[in-house]
């Protein structure tokens, strides 16, 4: 008799490991905002290290060189421009 005392909070508790180990895991999409959710854009943020405000300072100061051009152009000239200034 003293067996099954020991025998069921045994049972449970391997129920209840069982139940948690075994859940569908949350597969969480890191955070890119909408704006550089591109493929250049990922790329700029990549070589920036997720630094999100230089990414947006840099395609800015491309803008105002360059009014006329597009913000796919403008990402463009700012990764070439990080390229070259790390060789």
């Amino acid at each position: 008799m003293a067996y099954v005392f020991l025998l069921v909070p045994l049972i449970v508790l391997l129920l209840v490991w069982y139940l948690l180990s075994n859940r569908p895991r949350k597969v969480t999409k890191p955070l890119i905002p909408e704006e550089f959710d591109t493929g250049r854009g990922r790329r700029l943020l990549v070589l920036l290290k997720g630094n999100v405000p230089s990414a947006k300072r840099m395609i800015e100061e491309t803008r105002s060189k360059h009014p006329g051009k597009d913000r796919e152009w403008c990402i463009g000239q700012a990764i070439a421009e990080i390229e070259r200034d790390r060789k």
